[in-house]
């Protein structure tokens, strides 16, 4: 991910990691 932000990164991938086991 290219974000400048260690909690920001991790909080998108969460998300992402969610909608993905969502599909």
């Amino acid at each position: 991910v290219g974000y400048s932000g260690g909690k920001d990164s991790t909080a998108v991938l969460q998300l992402v990691w969610t909608a993905l086991e969502q599909l």
